[in-house]
């Protein structure tokens, strides 16, 4: 399979996977999360086929009020990241873990992560990010 045929089907996967992970985060504020609360991230059902690419500098995150988190990488701030299924995040330090609860990047620290940069054909609303045409797809 070629390069450009293993992205339109990563493409392909994205966008279905984000038909469910299109949710609208809405309610009150809720108390500031604890070092253990689990928030919520933008992640994908399935790994979609594999990176095509690797990511390195400062991950940069940010906590929302209803225990929902956003990433992006600190060279490319206009594109939120999207997680393998299972990821989430947690506070003090904010970080992701993975579906094990091992840490795979801390905010603020430097990470070299697999992905790739995916065009949506349409906007879509990213748990904790919002509106997105854009995201890089962690492999």
């Amino acid at each position: 399979m070629g390069t450009n045929d293993a992205r339109q089907g990563f493409r392909l996967v994205l966008l279905a996977a984000l038909g469910v992970v299109a949710v609208t985060s809405c309610g009150s504020q809720m108390a500031p999360p604890q070092p253990d609360d689990v928030l919520a991230i933008a992640t994908l059902p399935s790994s979609g086929g594999g990176s095509t690419g690797l990511f390195a500098g400062t991950l940069i995150g940010v906590v929302n009020g209803d225990r929902t988190a956003c990433f992006h990488m600190s060279d490319i701030p206009d594109i939120p990241m999207i997680w393998p299924a299972g990821y989430s995040a947690r506070a003090h330090p904010l970080r992701v873990v993975d579906a094990h609860n091992r840490t795979v990047g801390v905010a603020g620290d430097s990470v070299r992560l697999g992905g790739a940069v995916v065009d949506l054909t349409a906007q879509r609303r990213l748990v904790g990010c919002g509106d997105a045409s854009r995201v890089i797809a962690v492999g």
